[in-house]
């Protein structure tokens, strides 16, 4: 059973009573997305790419089944581009460290050592400034006035998509300090922010419903992010 919040419509100030027949909203709370990715020391952020991905897909071809492409109503959203993606394979860069280990151990294991500190990072930086970009692109207009993130797209997923592997160096500081890297989750957050007010406007204008957004945690994420507390716990009073 989840918690729920309060949804206003656009047409009207009053708040809406959200009862449990309400159907969830595809939002996730900013906040929920920072607390699950500190305490999952940053692992719960590849779900979340995967999950943004696969849910982009669904949402591509689901517009792609209405008949709208990317001149109609829909015009901001790369409908043809994420209903042909392939999420999975993406999910997969994560890994490619991992899978290249038995590698290492070959002849080749010079040239994978190359891939791995050239290609794969420049790689991961498409994957991440492109989904940036593209849910920058979506953030609907306010007042008839688009925001900086949308008019400069690329310029923000860039800036977003570049703060992913900055932050995720700091993880080499010496001491305490590579506690730093977990400032990963704040450009991931910012992008979840983005997406939300996309979702929030389709739900609303585009279904013409009101839906909850789940505010409390599932039991599994509550077992992570107590499991992530003690463990964090154990790393800052036993440093060594």
């Amino acid at each position: 059973m989840t918690q729920s919040t309060l949804t206003r419509t656009p047409e009207s100030k009053p708040a809406i009573e959200i009862n449990r027949k309400t159907p969830d909203s595809i939002r996730q709370p900013v906040w929920h997305v920072a607390v699950l990715g500190f305490f999952s020391f940053g692992l719960y952020l590849i779900y979340w790419f995967h999950k943004t991905w696969s849910t982009l897909k669904v949402h591509a071809l689901s517009l792609e089944e209405k008949g709208l492409d990317k001149s109609g109503n829909n015009a901001e959203f790369p409908i043809e581009s994420y209903a042909r993606s392939r999420p999975w394979l993406k999910t997969l860069t994560f890994f490619v460290p991992l899978f290249c280990v038995p590698l290492g151990y070959t002849p080749i294991a010079p040239a994978v050592a190359l891939v791995l500190k050239f290609a794969w990072p420049v790689v991961m930086l498409f994957l991440f400034a492109n989904l940036f970009k593209d849910i920058a692109g979506i953030i609907p207009d306010k007042g008839g006035e688009s925001s900086w993130a949308k008019t400069n797209s690329i310029q923000a997923g860039f800036v977003l998509g570049m703060a992913v592997p900055f932050c995720l160096v700091l993880a080499g500081a010496n001491g305490m300090a590579y506690l730093l890297y977990l400032l990963v989750v704040v450009p991931v957050s910012v992008a979840q922010g983005w997406i939300n007010q996309y979702w929030e406007n389709w739900e609303s204008k585009e279904l013409g419903e009101v839906r909850a957004l789940r505010t409390a945690f599932t039991p599994l994420e509550t077992i992570m992010i107590i499991a992530g507390a003690l463990w964090l716990g154990l790393v800052m009073f036993n440093p060594n």
